[in-house]
């Protein structure tokens, strides 16, 4: 299901986010357009 057609259809931000598993959070971020956030290791600050 696309977060945006749906959200052009009316369907509410939390319907949406019920429909495809998603937290309301993300649905908010997806419409806004922003990507996922991804989660990345810093690296290690010492050889010890």
């Amino acid at each position: 299901m696309d977060i945006n057609h749906l959200k052009q259809l009316g369907q509410s931000i939390r319907k949406i986010a019920r429909a495809t598993g998603l937290s309301r959070n993300s649905v908010r971020k997806a419409l806004r357009g922003g990507q996922p956030d991804s989660f990345q290791t810093p690296p290690p600050n010492s050889m010890l």
